[in-house]
């Protein structure tokens, strides 16, 4: 390292330290602050357990001690029994809550080990004197969100919400079902049935609220905050679109250029080519199926993709944005239509498609040709071995990074779905990406390169701004792979 370089560096890694240090005292305020919530909050639930017996006995009251007594008795019961019942109901409301402050409690503990750990590690004092002067844990996955004393707490919930559950439910059914007029009629034992039916639903109740407890917990330890799907782009990222462009352009239009000369899209932009390109030379080519069905797959993609859907389980979505065919700027008569229809069946042949499936892509395509892109891309991927779990075919608003309406991008996407890696080829998506995945890989390109005096700017110079450091260069999919590796 040169003193230019670690005179940049030392003041990063000061401002970084500042960070966590600030980050420390905020999550510890707020680890205590939640504490202090959950203890206010369960007296909150205190009160309204116990808020039913002072109004019942204030009615009671009012209600006399004569012969009237036992059926004013009945009547307030009655009327009372679906109140019991709510107060069950928002008890276990009250309940999720506070669980759910819990684990916010479990969280902020998380944090503050990882902090301590970073500080930890960077003091220099030998491995033996850390540990002997260590008294709080480090690690992130400390303490776990299953707390065997807090399930105490969830008992306890369940014991007072089941009990007003219970003689709701109880004193309801009874008083419907038996008519009560007396006291007497109310008492348990008085119907098998009704007291079978009570019993049922309240073991259900009390079972329910350690399974929520339980899905709860679970939920945050697998779930929460973590992202486990892979989002991928195909045209740069699984296909060699600027060798089949270049092809495409030297067939069609007796145009020819290199691959290593498109540095910016789309390619019309580039105005520095031997040899110019037109954007009506442009949608010739993309309005021809035959560049859609004979693209050449990116070595080593597929069988990268198929390692990390199995050996790191990830989901795989992928993601193109093709608004082919371009109604707009041909003639679409007959037999443009045709082509297109064609084209489709004839990459379901290629990928030995089932014979119901090539039938319905016939049929949907009848209807509408222009559907013929989203079978095309499906069965070009099955073709060259890509699996994937899902395909997004863009068709409009693929830039926004905030849509509604029936078009679906990939930022929307990638949010629904809890994307947490990205491949991408596009500079500007890279750049939005990284703010709803962990991880953005950039595959190399010439026209996704930082100008080499500036790296605040795009080598095409139509871009400005520095990548975010979770946007990763790869050269290549086993170099992905790699990367990939080292953070699932």
């Amino acid at each position: 390292m040169t003193q230019s370089q670690g005179d940049t560096s030392q003041p990063q890694i000061s401002t970084f330290s500042e960070f966590q240090k600030s980050e420390y005292e905020h999550i510890a305020e707020a680890h205590f602050k939640a504490i202090e919530a959950i203890s206010v909050f369960f007296r909150y639930y205190l009160l309204v357990m116990a808020l039913p017996m002072p109004l019942l006995a204030v009615l009671y009251r009012f209600s006399g001690t004569g012969a009237d007594f036992e059926k004013s008795a009945v009547s307030l019961l009655t009327l009372a029994s679906p109140f019991f019942v709510v107060v069950g109901i928002v008890g276990f409301c009250m309940m999720m809550y506070i669980i759910n402050m819990k684990m916010d409690v479990s969280l902020y503990s998380r944090v503050v080990n990882s902090i301590r750990k970073y500080f930890y590690d960077a003091h220099d004092l030998d491995h033996t004197n850390k540990l002997l002067m260590r008294q709080l844990p480090q690690s992130a996955y400390i303490p776990s969100y299953m707390d065997i004393p807090f399930t105490f707490v969830v008992l306890a919930f369940a014991l007072f919400d089941v009990l007003y559950l219970g003689l709701g439910e109880h004193v309801f059914l009874l008083s419907q079902f038996r008519a009560a007029t007396s006291l007497h009629d109310l008492r348990f034992g008085a119907d098998q049935t009704i007291e079978l039916t009570v019993l049922v639903l309240s073991v259900a109740a009390f079972g329910a609220h350690l399974v929520a407890y339980f899905l709860v917990v679970r939920y945050r330890e697998f779930a929460y905050l973590r992202s486990t799907a892979i989002g991928i782009d195909i045209d740069g990222v699984l296909n060699k679109h600027r060798e089949k462009f270049c092809e495409m352009a030297a067939a069609k239009l007796g145009k020819r250029i290199s691959p290593d000369q498109i540095k910016l899209l789309p390619v019309h932009e580039n105005v520095k080519l031997a040899t110019s390109v037109t954007r009506a030379d442009e949608r010739q080519i993309f309005n021809d199926p035959n560049y859609w069905i004979d693209m050449p797959p990116l070595d080593g993609a597929a069988e990268a993709i198929r390692s990390i859907r199995n050996s790191f389980l990830l989901p795989v979505h992928i993601f193109t944005h093709r608004p082919w065919p371009d109604e707009a700027s041909v003639v679409a008569d007959a037999k443009f239509r045709q082509s297109w229809r064609s084209a489709a069946s004839e990459m379901l042949r290629r990928s030995k498609a089932k014979v119901c499936a090539r039938i319905w892509v016939h049929i949907v395509t009848a209807v509408n040709y222009r559907a013929a892109i989203r079978y095309i891309t499906k069965y070009w991927l099955r073709l060259h071995g890509i699996e994937f779990r899902s395909l997004l075919v863009e068709r409009g608003n693929e830039n926004l990074l905030y849509t509604r309406g029936r078009y679906e991008n990939r930022f929307n996407y990638a949010k629904k779905k809890r994307i947490r890696f990205f491949v991408e080829d596009d500079w500007v998506k890279a750049l939005k990406l990284s703010y709803i995945c962990d991880v953005v890989f950039l595959i190399d390109h010439p026209y996704n390169q930082s100008a080499p005096d500036d790296t605040t700017r795009h080598a095409s110079e139509s871009v400005i701004g520095r990548l975010p450091a979770n946007v990763i260069r790869v050269e290549s999919w086993s170099h992905l792979k790699k990367i990939v590796a080292q953070l699932v």
